[in-house]
């Protein structure tokens, strides 16, 4: 994962956290061009704020006008609607873009995001321009804290944009000097460097593709390191590190691949190697152009040596195209059916629309198939002497989410109930006042299409905890 900016890797998971290389981004060959040679000979403020009538850039305009108010104001940047606003000058070519640049008393660069900047702060820095911006963006973490161009409200802006329109050499320099700690991750040696470094590295990992990927249950894959063979198709080699040193092992994987729009699930043909597939099956969901196929197995075999085992699996395209995969996910310890308390489909009969159960991060996973399912949790014992219960969950669905309503039932009367794209969270209710003789707490699921048992209707569902609430521990 090549990173521009070595803090993303803060929010990555490890996965892709320990495959990050850092290759940091150059200067345009425009800016380095017109190093130094600002002038600041036009009593104005600039900023660039493209594209105003966006939401996005819309807020970063009006933040920018409450900070500035009556002072002299420039604004650039490309504009694909008309804005009434005189101090908005649209698109301008490299030259005049430059121009303004060299001639402005200060760039305002309005963002208070920790993970993302935009690139003209750096071009104006070059230049020489002045820039002011907000303690706590990504700027303010590349100069190392605060400079004497960072500011943390607008009453400390306005106080040092003064300073620049009045011409304060002094200040200005301080602010050219703050600015030289963030130019130096553009530097040319620093860039070339700091890229050999990084391809260094990748020729190293390179050496040892040979093996499988190791893998943990509950892990993701992403497809740009699933190989695409010959035939369009795509094979996948993992080494399944399950934990434990001997036993039985069993895992839930699915894999999620784009084909043609006109894709069959029957048009696959899915092989797996390492370990036995039990419950192979592919769900079939149609996009605008392609469709969206995922493909489940649940695989189950014996666990040797250090609680390693290899699997590879391959997807064929019989006849389609298969345009990418997205991921293959290899989910936690399968659980057996038995261990929830019941599963009832529309027709009455017991797991009908459930495909199979896992656990993930500690909860359940279920597969619910069909446009009614109920799911039983709870029994008598457990919600005897409880006034409240708690659950921490959420859904994926395969399709539109307004098309699933989920209801909490407590004794077949339903206590809670939200469409499946507001069902998620951590969801605490009462349930004192529905108790009787005999007690049970189920999800109740139903889809306003109908279904003929296909699984383009599915939805997936998360429950990571389930707790009963008494009066010692409301």
């Amino acid at each position: 994962m090549s990173v521009q900016y070595e803090n993303l890797t803060a929010v990555e998971d490890e996965f892709l956290r320990s495959r990050a290389v850092f290759m940091p981004l150059g200067m345009p060959s425009f800016a380095k061009e017109s190093a130094d040679t600002w002038r600041g000979d036009h009593r104005t403020i600039a900023a660039v704020i493209p594209w105003i009538h966006m939401p996005y850039y819309q807020t970063k305009y009006q933040s920018a006008l409450r900070h500035v108010q009556e002072r002299p104001f420039s604004i650039l940047g490309d504009q694909r609607e008309e804005i009434n606003d005189r101090r908005v000058a649209g698109y301008l070519d490299k030259a005049e873009f430059v121009r303004r640049l060299q001639g402005a008393r200060a760039l305002f660069y309005e963002s208070y995001e920790p993970r993302h900047v935009h690139f003209p702060p750096f071009e104006a820095a070059m230049i020489g321009l002045p820039v002011l911006f907000t303690r706590g963006c990504l700027l303010h973490e590349l100069a190392g804290g605060d400079v004497a161009g960072s500011f943390g409200d607008m009453e400390e802006f306005r106080k040092k944009v003064d300073w620049l329109l009045a011409g304060d050499e002094g200040f200005v320099r301080e602010v050219q000097e703050g600015q030289r700690a963030f130019l130096t991750w553009f530097a040319d040696d620093f860039v070339a460097r700091t890229w050999r470094e990084a391809f260094g590295r990748m020729e190293e990992v390179a050496k040892g593709r040979e093996k499988p990927l190791g893998l943990h249950s509950g892990i993701t894959v992403p497809g740009v390191l699933i190989t695409q063979n010959d035939s369009g198709g795509f094979s996948f080699q993992g080494r399944v590190q399950d934990g434990r040193r001997l036993g039985d092992a069993r895992f839930l994987l699915r894999a999620r691949v784009i084909a043609g729009r006109d894709a069959l699930p029957g048009d696959l043909k899915v092989a797996v190697s390492g370990m036995g597939a039990k419950a192979l099956s592919v769900h079939a969901s149609p996009l605008e152009e392609f469709t969206m196929m995922e493909v489940v197995g649940l695989f189950e075999g014996v666990v040797v040596g250090r609680g390693e085992v290899d699997v590879a699996v391959s997807i064929e395209g019989a006849g389609i195209p298969l345009e990418t995969i997205v991921d293959v996910a290899l989910a936690r310890e399968v659980i057996g059916l038995d261990e929830v308390k019941s599963f009832r489909g529309a027709n009455g009969e017991v797991g009908d629309f459930i495909l199979t159960g896992f656990r993930t991060d500690g909860g359940l996973g279920i597969d619910s198939f069909g446009s009614k399912s109920e799911i039983i949790f709870a029994s008598t014992e457990d919600l005897a002497n409880a006034e409240g219960v708690r659950m921490l969950m959420s859904c994926d669905y395969h399709q539109d989410s307004s098309d699933y309503y989920l209801e909490i039932h407590l004794n077949g009367k339903p206590i809670v109930s939200a469409p499946c794209n507001k069902f998620r969270g951590d969801l605490t209710f009462d349930v004192k006042e529905h108790l009787g003789i005999l007690n049970r707490i189920s999800i109740f699921v139903t889809s306003s299409r109908p279904t003929d048992g296909v699984d383009e209707n599915s939805l997936f569902l998360h429950l990571s905890r389930l707790g009963f609430l008494g009066a010692e521990n409301r």
